[in-house]
């Protein structure tokens, strides 16, 4: 297994409009080879791996980028989500990659009972409602679990109160 991974962030603090932290986290597979004897062997990168249980679908790039902003008792986070298109091991289809956008905002409350902190957040899973065509391959054959969501967007709302 050979790959490359990259981290980094960046914050800019103002006084008046709170900090605001830019991150990316980034992989690259470069390799995966396998070898189960009998002449199944192979390299896994970029393949759904679907007849190999113990070998996961790989796209060969996969990158998370996020926006975070804070000031007082607000802050909000961007985060978008992508992977390149993997090859399908049973299709003559590739399995496209896909981008998912998602948004949170969230707000403090101090106090509220006692030495307490409570937190409300509403946000978004998949903001764009990005997905991919069931159609373009067998049976649904283009969607692959390990990689899409086929649930669509999801919005939410949860609170945490913790004493």
């Amino acid at each position: 297994h050979t790959a490359f991974d990259f981290y980094g962030n960046y914050t800019i603090h103002t006084e008046r409009l709170g900090s605001v932290r830019f991150g990316v986290q980034a992989t690259r597979i470069l390799e995966y080879v396998y070898d189960f004897g009998g002449g199944n062997t192979g390299d896994a990168v970029g393949q759904q791996n679907l007849g190999i249980d113990v070998i996961p679908t790989l796209p060969e790039d996969r990158l998370i980028g996020t926006v975070n902003w804070n000031v007082a008792q607000h802050s909000a986070m961007l985060r978008a989500r992508w992977n390149s298109e993997i090859d399908a091991n049973w299709t003559n289809v590739d399995i496209e990659g896909v981008t998912y956008l998602d948004l949170t905002y969230s707000y403090r409350i101090e106090g509220l009972i006692g030495d307490s902190s409570s937190v409300i957040e509403v946000g978004a899973r998949n903001l764009m409602d990005v997905y991919p065509d069931p159609l373009s391959g067998a049976f649904g054959a283009n969607i692959e679990l390990a990689i899409h969501d086929p649930r669509g967007r999801m919005l939410f709302l949860r609170g945490r109160h913790e004493f």
